[in-house]
């Protein structure tokens, strides 16, 4: 019989069975303290104990975050406005196991929402799949935007390491602290834990992959959907101090005291009015604190001190189709941003353009996102190479999917992973379940034995000087070489400092 009573460090837990009736789900399971009051903009300390046991039914409140538009393209396909509330440093679990001696592999699911939004809820995510493979299924809540990675002097100054602002990034290693010490519990290994995340998720765990804080903590990494190596570089901890005082000086704060004293949902208001949408990430985010990141990732990648762990990773091929254009894009707007994102290299990246055709623009600014994740993903494999390290498991996931035009959109892969079809609108089909059992076969195989190959599928062989191939994810499953563009390769030299 599958656990469903479990003794943790902080009290006993009752989970409930799933519809499978061979595997069990804990929900709600507090990792770290409330982070309120006092708390706020603080470190996550322990949680706290409980009497007897505490029934782990449902999931906790999400993040704080603003709300999802209705109508939108997100809203229609997975996305929901779930109940939210400061204190959401919570996770939950899904085990097969029957003993807690079990030992079983461990995926934790950071989720994506570019560090601003985001739920361990979200509808297209499911820890049941991964269970019934044999592997015990973790997803995490941790705090977000304005509260997760607000960044002032008075907060450096106020705590031990001097830094401030990566509050979201430091309740991830906690839950990764918390599952090293309560795993057993629940029949994991702690000495096989694997990491994975899809776009903001996906870019926290290149955070984790070149942390200090991280080492020990777990052997895997799968890094999804344009989370690798960034173009811009991460703001340093004095640029998002001064930025978060601007923030503090605009809602007319004078002490970071008195913020602490507004209400959560006050203070999401002022966010919300802060800031451009589309800047919110570049100020509320990771920066380079000292503590956290002693240098910006990409250094760190070159210089062969990530962590030496198995990865696999990968895009989709139309990572853009699901946002809408610019309607304000002129020729002048796109060679701005270019000199924003390349600086003296932008004359190389306009001339290999070829031109200033306004529906050509459109295309290509259409195609960036699916050609950066492209370039951060092969030129991270080549570094794996060059440093002798680790082959990379690369894929390309090219399955476009059913019911309209939005084809290999940034998340389309989520149904496939998780085998969450039914929650979504979509007509999948007899094929496209059976990629998602090759999928999620691939990544569970990859969490138990740092190798995704097995149960009768096409060999995955690893990305290597001599043999430039990936999986890619099609209506069938097959080995291609890496499908660069010209643009992609641009960005893969500038992003690994290779242009001459």
């Amino acid at each position: 019989m599958v656990l469903t009573k479990v003794r943790t460090e902080s009290g006993g837990l009752v989970g409930v069975l799933c519809g499978d009736m061979c595997t069990s789900v804990f929900k709600g399971v507090p990792y770290a303290a409330a982070p309120v009051g006092e708390l706020r903009w603080k470190a996550p300390i322990p949680a706290l104990k409980w009497e007897g046991d505490r029934l782990a039914y449902r999931f906790s409140p999400t993040a704080m975050q603003l709300p999802v538009q209705t109508g939108t393209f997100y809203h229609r396909e997975f996305l929901s406005n779930f109940p939210m509330s400061e204190d959401c440093l919570y996770l939950n679990i899904w085990t097969p196991a029957e003993v807690k001696t079990d030992k079983l592999p461990v995926a934790v699911w950071i989720h994506g929402g570019g560090f601003q939004a985001g739920a361990a809820c979200h509808m297209a995510y499911d820890g049941e799949a991964f269970a019934k493979r044999g592997v015990i299924f973790i997803s995490i809540n941790y705090r977000l935007n304005i509260f997760g990675f607000l960044a002032t002097k008075e907060l450096s100054a106020e705590s031990t390491p001097h830094s401030s602002g990566n509050y979201g990034m430091l309740d991830q290693i906690a839950a990764l602290e918390w599952i090293q010490r309560n795993i057993e519990a629940f029949g994991g290994d702690p000495d096989n834990v694997t990491v994975f995340g899809q776009s903001g998720g996906a870019g926290s765990v290149v955070v984790l992959c070149t942390s200090p804080l991280s080492k020990g903590l777990f052997r895997r990494a799968i890094i999804q959907s344009s989370g690798g190596i960034e173009v811009r570089r991460r703001w340093s901890l004095q640029e998002c101090e001064s930025r978060g005082t601007t923030f503090l000086k605009a809602a007319g704060f004078s002490s970071i005291q008195e913020a602490r004293k507004l209400s959560a949902k006050k203070l999401l208001e002022y966010y919300d009015t802060f800031n451009p949408k589309r800047e919110r990430w570049r100020i509320f985010g990771p920066n380079v604190d000292g503590h956290l990141l002693e240098a910006e990732p990409i250094d760190v990648v070159l210089q062969g001190k990530h962590l030496d762990v198995d990865y696999l990773l990968g895009s989709t091929s139309e990572e853009g189709n699901a946002y809408p254009p610019d309607p304000n894009l002129t020729a002048e707007s796109f060679r701005e941003e270019a000199m924003h994102t390349y600086g003296q290299k932008a004359p190389l990246y306009l001339k290999l353009i070829g031109g200033e055709n306004l529906e050509k623009l459109r295309y290509v600014a259409k195609h960036n996102m699916a050609n950066g994740g492209l370039a951060r993903n092969v030129g991270f494999c080549e570094r794996q190479a060059e440093q002798g390290r680790k082959p990379g498991y690369l894929y390309y996931f090219s399955k476009r999917a059913p019911g309209d035009e939005a084809g290999a959109f940034h998340s389309s892969e989520h149904a496939y992973v998780f085998q969450t079809f039914q929650r979504i609108w979509r007509p999948y089909d007899g094929a496209d379940y059976d990629l998602s059992n090759q999928m999620c076969d691939y990544w569970t195989n990859f969490v138990k034995y740092g190798n995704p190959n097995g149960n009768g599928h096409p060999q995955w062989t690893p990305f290597t000087s001599v043999s430039r191939m990936c999986m890619e994810f099609s209506g069938r499953s097959k080995m291609i070489p890496v499908p660069e563009t010209e643009i992609s390769k641009f960005q893969k030299q500038f992003i690994y400092n290779k242009i001459k």
